[in-house]
């Protein structure tokens, strides 16, 4: 447990608000005003180191490649605000819009032709024109492509044989990858869970379980750890609840509700030929879970 302590305005809120936007960056946290300033023309940066991963952590296949060498994961994001060109003259000036970017940062060898991200078939070429300088001091990259241009997945298996065989830690140099294909969905399937529950103003508000705001996220992040078993056994539980009602029941449905029904039929039927069926729904677990109250209660010190 953490706790942040310091006097009005020395900045407590502002690391919280600068940890939601590492965890959760949406635009609607972002305008002018968070900028220094108001100064839309300077980047919002905010970056974090992840240290003490679990094995689980360090062998998913989907955040390795991620990963520096110690097995700390560097992140960061940023935001900036753009403004586009207006197309017609004599429009509206246009205030513009925030863009939020994600990156990591982890040591690359510093020759870009034995960076994983650099080889594709264009720079392939490039290099080859140039295929004598495929050198590391003595270390000659052709000796593991062979004389004929290799194709990109057959370089980029020889480069890590390369690097393995022949670079030391001199040869590398923290880089910072921007935006990086498919790394927000690596990011939001592998980072903390994230929620900033602000001061509380209106109770009655706060605490209806909601997917948007802050207690119900907590409830919602509860249910998704209940386990598929567990599941199941309540829509059973649910189940049973609605054959007691409802006639699909049965021979098991509540009586009552089966005298009422019978009762209103025979009303009906005076005045028309149908037949009155009462039938409640049954609430998925969900839904369930959604609708009930939060209570919030505290305990006194001699009770803790």
């Amino acid at each position: 447990m953490q706790a942040l302590v310091g006097a009005n305005n020395a900045g407590k809120s502002s690391i919280i608000r600068a940890l939601d936007f590492l965890f959760n960056p949406t635009i609607t946290k972002v305008d002018r005003e968070t900028f220094w300033n108001g100064d839309g023309e300077l980047q919002i940066w905010v970056e974090a180191l992840f240290d003490e991963l679990s094995d689980a952590e360090k062998e998913n296949e989907k955040l390795k490649p991620f990963l520096r060498p110690d097995y700390t994961f560097h992140i960061a994001r940023s935001a900036t605000w753009k403004i586009e060109e207006q197309e017609e003259e004599g429009a509206p000036p246009n205030e513009g819009k925030p863009v939020i970017s994600q990156h990591f940062c982890k040591p690359l060898p510093q020759y870009d032709w034995l960076q994983e991200g650099n080889i594709n078939g264009k720079n392939i070429d490039e290099w080859w024109e140039d295929k004598d300088n495929l050198k590391v001091v003595d270390a000659n990259f052709l000796d593991y492509v062979g004389a004929a241009k290799p194709k990109v997945g057959i370089w980029k298996e020889k480069a890590k044989e390369f690097i393995e065989n022949h670079l030391t830690t001199d040869d590398f140099i923290d880089t910072w990858n921007d935006n990086p294909q498919g790394y927000a969905g690596v990011l939001k399937g592998t980072l903390p869970y994230f929620i900033l529950v602000p001061a509380v103003r209106d109770i009655t508000d706060e605490a209806k379980a909601t997917k948007t705001n802050p207690f119900g996220k907590l409830l919602y992040a509860v249910l998704e750890s209940v386990t598929a078993e567990q599941k199941d056994e309540l829509e059973t539980t649910l189940e049973g609840l609605q054959k007691r009602l409802s006639r699909i029941g049965g021979t098991d449905r509540l009586e009552s509700i089966v005298e009422t029904e019978r009762k209103l039929n025979e009303i009906l039927k005076e005045h028309m030929a149908c037949d009155l069926e009462i039938e409640f729904q049954s609430p998925s677990v969900v839904k369930m879970w959604s609708s009930l109250p939060l209570t919030l209660f505290s305990i006194p010190d001699s009770k803790r």
